[in-house]
């Protein structure tokens, strides 16, 4: 990635901390960050899975498979060094990972309904938002058990209070909305159903309030017309794109799942006193990068083409 269109990005971020900061009596200062989402935030849970990480995925940065679905760092990793953590270890990952400071329970393919299917069959991840906060429940009260044990096991979970303390990142809708196409619903079934996943967000999001969460930053969904694999699966007519070639439908639909997620953020704001609600505008952040001249290529074309590679979801 270039300089400046990484620059830009980041700027985006600190508009966005700085507004967090704003609308906290407190310091924008977090001792963990725990997250829920898909491939844009998952750093090895699908990985550690089902499917593998291999090269070139992790070749820039890491110059390794790192279980992120990226040639190097994701937004959340950029979110952890602009906090002073360490990036966050997948709460699937058995191998060399590290609690203390955050925990990940992103897989890539997931979605915030409920799957009835296995990945296998719907190309969709099993671990839905509600298994996900299932997950989160768990380490929550098994963490500090480990701890107690001493040692090495103290030094790789979280403090008990860090729970109340930490920020809690939300990455997760675009896969609702391309399965909403792939099941070829109408565009107002395909709003119904919006409705209806955003109303078990706001369930997932009171439910963590409820146990004391109070820090919440929550991304809206990017331009999905202009990703390759909806370009692919879902054409355009000639005269439903726009002038870098993506897709005007799409991205509507895109435009009213962040607008129905806006109303459910700032209903939650009346109904949780105490929280801290950061609505991430990254739709408009990443419409930055749709000109071939800042990332590149086509718009139509993928940046892994490999068939033995998943990346079909996101």
């Amino acid at each position: 990635m270039k300089p400046f269109t990484r620059t830009t990005y980041l700027a985006f971020l600190l508009v966005g901390f700085a507004l967090a900061s704003a609308l906290s009596s407190q310091r924008c200062e977090f001792p963990m960050i725990i997250n829920f989402g898909d491939s844009n935030s998952d750093t090895g849970g699908l990985s550690a899975t089902f499917v593998y990480v291999r090269l070139p995925y992790g070749e820039t940065y890491f110059h390794r498979p790192a279980g992120r679905f990226s040639d190097g760092r994701i937004l959340l990793d950029f979110m952890a060094e602009g906090l002073g953590l360490p990036y966050l270890s997948a709460y699937l990952d058995s191998l060399g990972t590290n609690f203390s400071h955050g925990v990940n329970f992103a897989t890539a393919a997931s979605t915030i309904g409920p799957q009835n299917q296995s990945l296998a069959i719907s190309g969709f991840s099993s671990f839905s938002l509600d298994i996900q906060l299932t997950q989160f429940m768990q380490f929550k009260s098994r963490s500090q058990l480990v701890a107690k044990q001493g040692g090495v096991f103290k030094d790789l979970m979280p403090k008990k209070k860090y729970f109340s303390q930490a920020l809690y990142t939300i990455d997760i809708g675009q896969n609702d909305i391309s399965q909403a196409y792939f099941k070829k619903l109408s565009d107002e079934e395909i709003k119904a159903s919006i409705r209806d996943v955003l109303g078990i967000l706001a369930k997932s999001i009171k439910s963590l309030y409820d146990g004391g969460a109070r820090f919440f930053w929550v991304h809206n969904t990017s331009p999905i017309g202009c990703i390759p694999l909806m370009l692919f699966s879902v054409p355009p007519a000639a005269n439903q794109t726009d002038s870098v070639g993506c897709s005007i439908p799409l991205n509507k639909m895109a435009e009213y799942f962040n607008s129905e997620l806006n109303k459910t953020v700032v209903q939650l704001r009346k109904e949780l006193p105490l929280a801290v609600l950061t609505y991430v505008n990254i739709y408009s952040a990443k419409c930055i990068f749709r000109s071939t001249s800042f990332i590149g290529r086509s718009m139509s074309q993928a940046c892994l083409v490999n068939p033995n590679l998943l990346h079909g979801h996101l």
